[in-house]
């Protein structure tokens, strides 16, 4: 039994590969996410009534 390349198992711990860069934070001219939260919740409220909308949702407006 010698030792072969397929016994060699220093291979398995070798370095990953670097991820990608990770994006950038938002810049100050983008807005929140969240704004007009409250005005996308009327409209839908509007849109297919009060069944559409959790109560957690219903409690917001």
């Amino acid at each position: 039994m010698g030792n072969t390349n397929d016994d060699d198992e220093r291979s398995f711990f070798s370095e990953a590969p670097m991820r990608p860069a990770a994006k950038a934070k938002a810049t100050l001219d983008e807005k929140p996410h969240y704004l007009g939260h409250r005005d996308r919740l009327r409209e839908r409220f509007a849109l297919a009534g009060p069944d559409a909308l959790p109560d957690y949702e219903l409690l917001e407006l």
